[in-house]
């Protein structure tokens, strides 16, 4: 339970690793996207459910970046059994730093980058600046785009339903606007994660139809560099 909502819930999981339950998982497409060789980053990595979807896509190389370190510490030791014990697996390397630090000083490329709903909803809520929204910028995703590989893929999840997160998608938008303007070959797609599937809404012309966000739960927004490695 963290800034007024508990938005590190971690349902427990019975994927087996198959790939037919890994195309109906909302949750798991990005991992879908990759071999099991991929070399994963996922930023605001917080209570572990994207790495144990990383963990379950049979995912061998996994960074996870949290900037609260009192997260990782707990979930490390007192509190491990609730998350599957994933930051103790040998295949998780995990730092305890703010994301655009960590994509600065790292010498590592990946195949994907995996941003899920890293905003604070007290400071979003405000029109505050907080650390961890500078992941966000036009210079943070320029120097993702050097730390990936060719191939390799931006993951971008947003909060529809709360508009303390992202009010209309404007976020969503704007992120969605300069990626494309990067030269990444961008896709966003909108989510009622009550169905469990992905909607077949898509941005068009950069635009959302602001009557349908109060009905969406959240939305992808899934960024390529170069050629896409899996289909």
């Amino acid at each position: 339970y963290y800034n007024g909502i508990s938005h590190w819930g971690y349902p427990r999981n019975t994927f087996t690793g198959q790939e037919s339950h890994k195309k109906e998982e909302t949750k798991l497409f990005p991992y879908f996207l990759l071999d099991e060789d991929a070399k994963v980053a996922i930023i605001g990595s917080g209570g572990g459910k994207q790495v144990g979807e990383a963990l379950r896509s049979r995912i061998k190389d996994i960074y996870a970046v949290e900037i609260i370190p009192e997260v990782i510490d707990v979930l490390q030791n007192e509190l491990n059994y609730y998350v599957d014990n994933v930051y103790n697996q040998p295949e998780v390397k995990v730092f305890k730093m703010d994301g655009r630090k960590f994509i600065n000083e790292s010498k590592e490329k990946f195949d994907l980058i995996h941003i899920p709903h890293t905003e604070s909803t007290i400071s979003t809520l405000k029109s505050a600046m907080e650390v961890s929204s500078f992941i966000f910028t036009q210079d943070s995703f320029k120097e993702m785009r050097e730390h990936l590989n060719e191939g390799g893929i931006i993951v971008i999840e947003k909060d529809l339903k709360d508009v303390r997160v992202d009010y209309r998608g404007i976020t969503f938008k704007q992120h969605y606007s300069q990626l494309k303007s990067l030269g990444f070959d961008t896709y966003g797609f909108l989510y009622r994660t009550y169905f469990q599937d992905l909607s077949k809404a898509k941005v068009e012309n950069n635009y959302i139809d602001r009557n349908n966000i109060s009905i969406l739960a959240g939305s992808i927004i899934i960024a390529y560099k170069g050629e896409i490695k899996k289909g």
